[in-house]
Parts: C-alpha cells; structure tokens; sequence
C-alpha cells in the first residue's frame, strides 16, 4: 500500500483513482507542530513543490540517524543498540512526522492515518481507525 501513496498513482489512475483509500504514517496539512510547518515551507521553497511523506519520513530517519552518530559514533552495533533504546514513546525520536520508536522486533511503531483520493489528490479521509 505504502508504494501507492504518491502522485504518480493519481496521475496514472485518472478518475478511477478517486475513492481510493490508503493508510500513511504521517500526511502534512494535519500536524500542527511548528516543525513540520517550516520543514514544508523550507520544502517548497527549494524544490518548488510540496513535500510527500516520504520526503518528511526520509528527513527524520537522516535526522535520527545523525543523532545516533553524535551519541555513539560510526560503529554499527553501537547504533543498532542506540536506535533500538528507543523503545517507548517516552524514550522516541521527536521528529517532524511525530515520535519514532520500535518494538522488540526492530518496527517502527507509528499510528497509521487513513487517506484518500479525492480529485485526483490524497486528502485525510473523513473516517480514521481506531
């Protein structure tokens, strides 16, 4: 699913694409954290368009990466170890896209967002899980 959530889907799928729902981990225009916000308006301005997800889960994964390597250095198992202590919400990365932790078996735990395609774009769906 995660493959489907980028414009080259919609683009793709034209009018058929409506109405598809897909699940995320994060989609702008629903935080309200200031960070996300200014990563987005940095986003545009560089590139001329706005960021996807994936451009703001690939900025908190380097971000979180290069804090571990400020903490514990360049050695693998020593980074492993360091992200693997993130293990609670309490002990998680704050990143732009929220808390990143993992669980015992090295996922991520995110709550997942419902989106879905509404004119040809990908909008919050008006229902979400719960």
């Amino acid at each position: 699913g995660d493959g489907v959530f980028g414009p080259g889907f919609t683009e793709i799928g034209g009018e058929a694409a409506n109405g598809t729902l897909i699940t995320t981990p994060f989609m702008f225009g629903t935080s309200s954290s200031e960070a996300a916000k200014n990563f987005a308006a940095r986003f545009n301005k560089r590139f001329g368009r706005e960021p996807d997800t994936w451009a703001a889960l690939t900025y908190d994964a380097v971000c979180m990466a290069l804090d571990g390597i400020r903490a514990v250095g360049t050695n693998r198992n020593d980074l492993r170890d360091w992200m693997a202590g993130h293990d609670s919400r309490e002990k998680g990365f704050k990143g732009i896209t929220g808390v990143t932790y993992f669980d015992h078996n090295g996922d991520c735990l995110k709550p997942a967002m419902v989106a879905i395609v509404e004119g040809g774009r990908f909008v919050l769906a008006p229902k979400q899980m719960e």
